[in-house]
């Protein structure tokens, strides 16, 4: 414990100045030099830009409502591929429906992961996936055309996109898991000093 005059004092192991303000709460003195509270496994960019729109970012640095850039860009890539095979298809049915369910499912799987992972190497992974995603995709569209088979990329593609996303998804979930375990052990070491 420390004592403190009204007025302002030295802790007894004459470590530490204080200050009384007004109010009597004590506070830190402007010379006391102390190490900000940082988490070393935390991203250097974890805090949201205030010109970003609402939903894109929470104040705390984490994803949003949206999952970020990389969540706003795979909702965005989801919508365009699945307007891309409304205008290959002659009519509406419920196997057409099916078939953009099956095409947007792997870009909502990303974006699902964009609003709760935040460690930057678990973004990577999904920024890999996502772009992964987006080449077959276009490779699977730009395919349809070419002969009566080029439709079977319309359901084969997709399947293949669902195996690969699921495969990095884990992977990223598993290394932000790793990431929160050893910021939180990092944590306690460093407030037990």
């Amino acid at each position: 414990m420390c004592r403190h005059s009204s007025v302002g004092g030295l802790c007894e192991q004459g470590k530490t100045a204080f200050r009384a303000e007004e109010t009597s709460e004590l506070t830190p003195a402007k010379n006391d030099r102390t190490l900000p509270d940082t988490n070393p496994y935390e991203t250097p960019d974890h805090t949201a830009s205030s010109n970003s729109f609402s939903g894109a970012a929470g104040r705390d640095g984490s994803p949003g409502r949206f999952g970020g850039v990389l969540g706003v860009a795979s909702l965005i890539v989801a919508i365009s591929f699945v307007c891309w095979m409304f205008m290959l298809t002659s009519g509406m049915s419920v196997f057409v429906l099916v078939i953009g369910g099956l095409v947007a499912a792997p870009y909502l799987l990303i974006w699902l992961a964009c609003r709760s992972l935040r460690f930057w190497v678990a973004r990577l992974v999904i920024t890999v996936a996502l772009a992964g995603c987006c080449l077959l995709g276009f490779y699977a569209f730009s395919t349809v055309a070419d002969d009566a088979q080029g439709g079977l990329n319309l359901l084969f593609g997709p399947v293949y996109q669902l195996v690969g996303v699921f495969v990095l998804l884990t992977l990223a979930t598993a290394i932000h898991l790793v990431w929160q375990r050893y910021s939180v052990r990092s944590a306690i070491r460093r407030n037990a000093k």
